[in-house]
């Protein structure tokens, strides 16, 4: 049995304005980012905020035959532009849990929290864990 469950919330048009920013964060960092949460990097002018997940994956006290998969959409700002990104937590399949994007890299690290079996998590309790980089030359 594989339950999904999908969330979105609005995209805010002045996404690499810092003072649209929830938290800051720094290239190199792990960051924990919640759902509807937009951080950026001040010192690259780059953005990341989570917009939406559908959740798949095996909830925690079953067992099932795979582990499932869950999307996570977030959209990533640079001064190229902002693009829409779907980044996985399954490598089943070639699914991307990794992309390099203006030379970034872009990494889902973990799509927290694995739901209970029978209970439905409030789509505020989600976060992502995201690691960003620059490409190095």
């Amino acid at each position: 049995l594989t339950l999904f469950l999908g969330y979105g919330c609005d995209r805010d048009p002045a996404l690499l304005d810092r003072e649209n920013c929830d938290q800051s964060f720094s290239l190199g960092d792990t960051i924990d980012l919640r759902f509807g949460e937009r951080q950026c990097d001040p010192s690259e002018n780059i953005a990341i905020e989570f917009t939406s997940f559908l959740d798949g994956r095996c909830p925690f006290g079953v067992l099932c035959i795979t582990e499932g998969n869950a999307e996570v959409s977030l959209e990533f700002a640079t001064t190229h532009g902002e693009r829409d990104i779907v980044l996985n937590t399954s490598k089943a399949n070639d699914l991307k849990r990794r992309i390099l994007m203006d030379n970034y890299f872009v990494e889902l690290v973990e799509l927290n929290p694995l739901q209970p079996n029978g209970i439905k998590t409030p789509p505020s309790s989600y976060s992502a864990k995201i690691f960003i980089d620059k490409k190095k030359p």
